[in-house]
């Protein structure tokens, strides 16, 4: 789900037992384009880096891909994954942080635990 307050989007998405096993975070096409700007008219091989900062200002580079026609979080995720003890059922959150100074896709992350 996405959701628009304003000028900060958010992305909530509980987790599914595949997701936790394949270490991949899959996304619908419409909020890897809009949300995440991956680019609409790319190929397969496009990838975009995010970064992910936690409530300790800890961040960590992740790469949204696209394999056919699915999108997912998959480069640094499931390192990510462990180390925040993600599980199926938790629910992720990704809030996009605006700057003024830069063109960075950052996103403040937050987990809600199952």
């Amino acid at each position: 789900m996405a959701e628009t307050f304003g000028d900060v989007k958010s992305f909530s998405k509980q987790l599914s037992q595949r997701e936790i096993d394949e270490g991949r975070v899959y996304i619908k096409e419409s909020y890897a384009t809009t949300l995440f700007g991956y680019p609409s008219n790319a190929r397969g091989d496009a990838k975009v880096d995010l970064v992910l900062f936690d409530a300790h200002s800890k961040s960590k580079k992740i790469c949204l891909c696209k394999d056919g026609d699915k999108y997912y979080f998959n480069q640094g995720w499931s390192q990510f994954a462990g180390v925040k003890n993600l599980s199926a059922g938790d629910t992720i959150t990704l809030t996009k942080m605006k700057h003024r100074s830069t063109k960075t896709k950052d996103f403040m992350f937050g987990v809600t635990k199952n």
